[in-house]
């Protein structure tokens, strides 16, 4: 049986209001398809809770698009407007433009920041740059208050699009 997705309306609507003019504005021209998928998949045994890529030449020439980024609906139900900001932006995070050797622009999809165990951070600690630098950004990050509650700076974006009860 082949695999239906269904738009993914609200996820552009955060995207479009919130997200993207917060913190990706360098993406307000690239044209997005959002997509539902009651099942991602896994990967390295965990649940795939979002997947953005590039469109393939036949997506972009039927549909127009650029970017496909497709959410797992099941996640998207179950997860706060706060998680829903933070895993849009991630995906978000995955798209950068950057400049050829002919001075063009061109869209690229990036790597996680950070890729580490956390058996080996408990075993030998921060012991690279790149851990030291991630702990960094977690000791600034603005999500979280002292006791853990979600702060209202953070639900901002949410709010904007009214999923915030």
């Amino acid at each position: 049986m082949a695999k239906e997705y269904r738009n993914a309306g609200p996820v552009k609507e955060l995207s479009r209001s919130a997200v993207i003019p917060k913190w990706h504005q360098h993406l307000a021209d690239v044209r997005i398809a959002y997509l539902f998928d009651e099942e991602i998949g896994m990967k390295a045994g965990k649940k795939v809770l979002a997947k953005t890529r590039k469109a393939t030449p036949v997506e972009a020439h039927l549909a127009g698009v650029d970017v496909v980024m497709t959410v797992d609906s099941t996640v998207w139900e179950a997860i706060t407007p706060a998680q829903r900001l933070a895993l849009v932006d991630h995906e978000l995070c995955h798209l950068e433009k950057e400049e050829t050797d002919e001075g063009d622009e061109r869209l690229v999809v990036r790597g996680h920041d950070l890729e580490e165990f956390a058996a080996v951070v408990q075993r030998h600690g921060l012991w690279s740059a790149d851990l030291v630098w991630f702990r960094d950004q977690v000791a600034q990050q603005k999500l979280f208050g002292a006791a853990g509650e979600v702060t209202s700076e953070a639900l901002q974006g949410a709010e904007a699009v009214g999923e915030v009860h």
